[in-house]
């Protein structure tokens, strides 16, 4: 609570793993361009929403279109995400195994709105239910 959840895995996985190399990021992965994504062997995505995982999941097959042809798979995705008390999590190979797009079927569907949606942007009446529950109710009641 209160640590954005990169930092955390980040520093979780350094005292597990001596000599290992993580840097953790908060920004959205769509501010980072290209040449950004090649320098990683194994990109480790715990991204919040479908349309980050997609854009994930693009630029993963576009640095690896560049290099199948020479070196085989040089990027390898590993998504992973929670439902509640649930979770998941998957090793994508580009052209390999089956990547994000093609599994967006298996997705459950989406009843739930983020915070920053919530707070920030409400476009729908359900938003604004969401609000008054979640961060209004217990001021008032």
């Amino acid at each position: 609570m209160g640590s954005y959840k990169s930092h955390v895995a980040a520093e979780f996985v350094k005292k597990r793993v001596q000599g290992v190399n993580i840097k953790s990021h908060t920004d959205p992965v769509q501010k980072f361009d290209e040449d950004f994504f090649k320098q990683f062997q194994v990109i480790i995505a715990g991204l919040d929403n479908v349309e980050a995982r997609r854009w994930i999941n693009s630029m993963v097959h576009q640095i690896n279109d560049v290099a199948l042809g020479e070196e085989g798979v040089t990027t390898f995705l590993i998504d992973g995400g929670t439902e509640g008390f649930q979770g998941q999590a998957r090793v994508i190979v580009p052209y390999v195994t089956a990547c994000y797009e093609c599994t967006m079927d298996q997705l459950p569907p989406d009843n739930t709105y983020p915070l920053c949606t919530i707070k920030e942007t409400p476009r729908l009446p359900e938003h604004c239910i969401q609000y008054a529950m979640i961060l209004e109710w217990e001021k008032h009641f």
